[in-house]
């Protein structure tokens, strides 16, 4: 819920933590100053949806007051956690809502390997992005479907699956206190404006550049490595992976 005292607009997001380096980081403005505790408040870089690891539609984040629906289950002896945020983008189309589906689904493989399923889907037509942020180096291989960030201790490896076109480019953040680093950002978005989209992330350590792929079959979602099954994926009537809430 963003219905609580010193709030970010930051549903959805999450760190990413190896030994004692921050790999994936929340990014913030460094430091209070008069317009953390304002009615500006969210025009502020660190505090709105911009700065974290989350889920932007049509260029914008979740509503300030919204509540999203979270919950948890197994898949396949993995555990999995669910955070349904449907409800709770703005905008209007022909006097209904203009996302009609959005959520985020973290399923931890084990072995230090970790799958994020984003879907979306547009009463019209919408852009997608899904960003990521970091302190340390990042480098986006030449073929736009993996990611390597490194640190002093270790390389995490972001490999990318989508049932659309994406496009993957590196960008740098604006920070409102000049003391405070500016962070890398990734963006990951659809090549275009979309009706609806499934965006699979895999997170681990592995230093291999073998292909993640996602295919829409018969009701599920087959997720390969390398050309061998990674695991399946149950969708819906309106192909949301693991169904609505």
């Amino acid at each position: 819920s963003l219905q609580v005292p010193h709030r970010h607009i930051d549903l959805m997001a999450f760190w990413l933590v190896v030994g004692d380096e921050a790999m994936l980081v929340n990014a913030s403005d460094g430091s209070y100053i008069d317009t953390t505790f304002s009615g500006f408040r969210f025009e502020l870089y660190g505090c709105g949806p911009l700065s974290k690891n989350t889920i932007l539609l049509d260029g914008v984040g979740v509503r300030p007051d919204s509540i999203s629906h979270t919950r948890s289950f197994e898949h396949n002896g993995c555990f999995a956690i669910q955070v349904d945020t449907s409800d709770c983008f703005g905008g209007e189309y022909y006097r209904g809502a203009s996302v009609q589906h959005c959520s985020r689904t973290f399923v931890n493989l084990g072995e230090q390997r970790y799958l994020i399923v984003d879907r979306a889907r547009f009463a019209a037509y919408g852009q997608f992005e899904a960003r990521f942020h970091t302190f340390l180096p990042m480098d986006i291989g030449a073929e736009q479907q993996t990611v390597a960030i490194t640190g002093e201790k270790s390389t995490v490896k972001l490999r990318f699956a989508c049932t659309q076109p994406i496009a993957l480019r590196q960008a740098v953040s604006t920070p409102v206190v000049a003391t405070q680093p500016a962070d890398t950002i990734l963006q990951v978005q659809s090549q275009e404006l979309i009706k609806a989209i499934t965006l699979v992330t895999l997170i681990d350590l592995a230093e291999h550049d073998e292909r993640l792929q996602a295919n829409e079959q018969d009701g599920w979602l087959a997720i390969e490595l390398g050309g061998k099954a990674l695991g399946e994926i149950p969708l819906d009537g309106n192909a949301d992976p693991f169904g609505h809430r």
